[in-house]
């Protein structure tokens, strides 16, 4: 019994998210943890925006928005110690915009028990993946399309076995100008962890798949105040569909302010802008509550131009 109350308390630990109502702790379940800290305060609806280097994750045709090269450093503090870290860099040149990029999730001084509860040390969890993507753009007469589409390749570790695999992702971009009281409006879809698992280095070699995640949105932007508004609906092959909604308001050119709701859970953030510095730096903060701790989801992101 206790055996099973060590199983289950691990799960709740490791997984990216505690759904209330279906469980969670699949494979992979991390990765909807998302990255970076404006899309955190903005709810998680970033997939018709995708405009900096977290595009890697979000939406893979969003590169090809890319003007620079960038690179975007982030890093988050969850729940018993719980631990994300996300790398990403974006290059942009004649033939389209290549990202290279790299996730890590993990938690550590997980207690070991014998069958009869003594301690036998302490173990921990690491989930990592990294990702290569590639964007091209396409200049229409209504609107603008990007399509993209990267490779992830998993590493994860638990106790003292290891997994391997890999999957795909696919990205649908497009932006256009409207006249009247909405200035700009963008759609996009993102499929993400396409015929992706996880091969366990077990007796049995057991494989784990990683489920499928849609995810559709839209943004626009009002032209009578600087506000970006976002809307994203998400679709796990585990889960019913989850919702994301989320607001970004410059302040001044260099200061931005950010609110949202995800999936229940209320979110916000902010944003300094270095312009004068060379190179041009960004800095970004996202909160969110926490369904199993009130001290909340910290995360902080540099964004750096080059």
């Amino acid at each position: 019994m206790r055996g099973k109350i060590m199983i289950f308390g691990l799960i709740l630990l490791t997984s990216g998210k505690v759904f209330a109502a279906e469980g969670g702790g699949y494979a992979g379940s991390s990765l909807q943890l998302g990255v970076g800290a404006r899309p955190l305060g903005m709810g998680s609806a970033f997939t018709a925006i995708s405009d900096d280097a977290t595009g890697l994750f979000w939406n893979p045709a969003g590169l090809a928005q890319a003007k620079g090269k960038q690179i975007a450093a982030s890093y988050g503090e969850m729940f018993e110690g719980r631990r994300q870290t996300f790398f990403g860099l974006v290059y942009p040149g004649p033939l389209g915009s290549f990202g290279i990029g790299w996730i890590s999730y993990g938690v550590g001084g997980i207690s070991r028990r014998d069958a009869s509860g003594q301690p036998q040390g302490d173990f921990g969890n690491s989930e990592n993946a990294l990702c290569l993507a590639y964007a091209k753009g396409l200049e229409g007469e209504v609107f603008d399309l990007m399509i993209g589409g990267g490779a992830k390749f998993f590493y994860s570790k638990l106790a003292d076995n290891q997994a391997t695999g890999y999957g795909g992702d696919l990205g649908l971009l497009a932006k256009m100008q409207l006249p009247g009281p909405v200035k700009n409006l963008a759609l996009g879809i993102t499929l993400q962890n396409l015929g992706a698992s996880l091969n366990w280095d077990t007796k049995s070699k057991h494989q784990d798949e990683i489920p499928l995640d849609v995810r559709v949105g839209t943004t626009l932007s009002v032209s009578a105040l600087p506000i970006d508004l976002a809307f994203d609906v998400e679709k796990s092959a585990e889960q019913s569909p989850t919702y994301h909604f989320g607001a970004e308001y410059w302040v001044v050119p260099l200061a931005g302010l950010r609110a949202g709701w995800d999936s229940g859970e209320i979110t916000a953030g902010a944003s300094l802008k270095l312009s004068s510095f060379v190179p041009e730096m960004q800095f970004d903060y996202g909160f969110s509550t926490d369904p199993v701790s009130a001290k909340g989801v910290h995360r902080v992101c540099v964004l750096m131009g080059f």
